[in-house]
């Protein structure tokens, strides 16, 4: 299973692949990490839909290009992405975000750092 792991923080990609590994969920080749979502929106846009990863784990607070800008960038492309699971990571406990993110018809989960080995499992 291919992962995209979109998140500005070295620790939490470390834990999140790490914990994407020991569950068996990807193995390190398949996941691929991006510490600047610019840099990951401009892989997402240039992959053929084959190419892209079945799961991205997307930080929302993240500088320059967040991941509700992320999102909205992607949104004219949609059925590119339909077979892409996207799936929120934050430690925002807005509630607001979370009701978005239900919202939003391109993202099929939403999740609170730290990940839990329970909501990895489910992926």
């Amino acid at each position: 299973m291919r992962v995209f792991i979109i998140d500005d923080e070295e620790v939490s990609i470390f834990i999140i692949r790490n914990m994407l590994t020991f569950q068996g969920i990807a193995s390190e080749e398949e996941i691929t990490s991006f510490l600047y979502s610019e840099e990951a929106l401009d892989t997402l846009l240039k992959c053929e839909k084959e190419e892209l990863p079945d799961i991205i784990l997307l930080d929302l607070a993240m500088p320059v290009l967040d991941g509700w800008q992320l999102l909205e960038k992607l949104a004219p492309f949609k059925s590119k992405f339909e077979r892409c699971r996207i799936h929120i990571l934050t430690s925002s406990i807005v509630q607001s975000d979370e009701v978005r993110a239900k919202k939003n018809s391109m993202v099929s989960g939403f999740m609170h750092k730290p990940i839990s080995a329970a909501e990895i499992s489910k992926l």
